[in-house]
């Protein structure tokens, strides 16, 4: 299994009076990252038209512009992914992180990327032809990078 790595581009920023575990998460600056795990199993097969809903929960640091951190263990990334069967990867474009921390709930809309384990966009996938109607895109890891784009 791997884990994506999202990135994420967004408005959003931190309160100015702290960048520690306890700082309110308003906004995610552009170009922050964070690893996750994929949760949801995703198989694709060449008949699908619609996007399909996934879920990745981060696994631990928010890396922010200007070496600025925030603990994001535990929060959900809610994506769309689809197939790319020309390069046997797949897509998934995260749309909002959901984090509850201190008793305070947040639900946070946000644009970006996955990144999988050999650095490039898109999770690497295994091609199962196995089934003579349709092939299959298989995730070949659940680790990811999420990539944050404003």
């Amino acid at each position: 299994m791997f884990k994506p790595i999202f990135i994420v581009s967004t408005s959003v920023f931190f309160s100015l009076h702290s960048y520690a575990d306890t700082a309110e998460l308003n906004k995610i600056p552009s170009g922050t990252y964070v690893k996750a795990e994929l949760l949801t199993n995703i198989v694709t097969t060449g008949n699908e038209s619609n996007l399909i809903p996934v879920k990745l929960k981060i696994t631990g640091q928010m890396y922010a512009p200007n070496q600025y951190t925030l603990n994001l263990g535990d929060c959900i990334v809610s994506g769309n992914a689809r197939h790319d069967f020309s390069s046997a990867r797949i897509m998934i474009a995260p749309y909002e992180v959901s984090c509850t921390k201190n008793n305070n709930h947040q639900v946070l809309k946000v644009s970006g990327w996955i990144v999988g384990n050999d650095n490039k966009a898109g999770i690497r996938s295994n091609l199962d032809k196995s089934n003579s109607e349709s092939w299959r895109l298989i995730p070949d890891n659940n680790n990811v990078t999420v990539v944050f784009s404003y």
